[in-house]
């Protein structure tokens, strides 16, 4: 599959990998460099910091 770089330096995922990988509007993606190419991988949106009881910050998310 091949994509384009835009004048700002952005590259449009199609259609069918976003909503195979369950990506949806403001998803984080990991770019990762390696031999001279790029691995994009989804950050696990289960992860994230809340605030728990009493004001302190929980990170909520799975243990790898």
């Amino acid at each position: 599959m091949q994509l384009t770089v835009d004048n700002f330096g952005r590259v449009v995922l199609p259609k069918e990998v976003r909503d195979r990988l369950g990506l949806t509007p403001k998803s984080r993606l990991t770019l990762i460099e390696e031999r001279g190419g790029i691995r994009l991988e989804p950050v696990d949106s289960t992860s994230q910091v809340v605030r728990g009881h009493e004001g302190i910050l929980v990170l909520r998310g799975k243990l790898r």
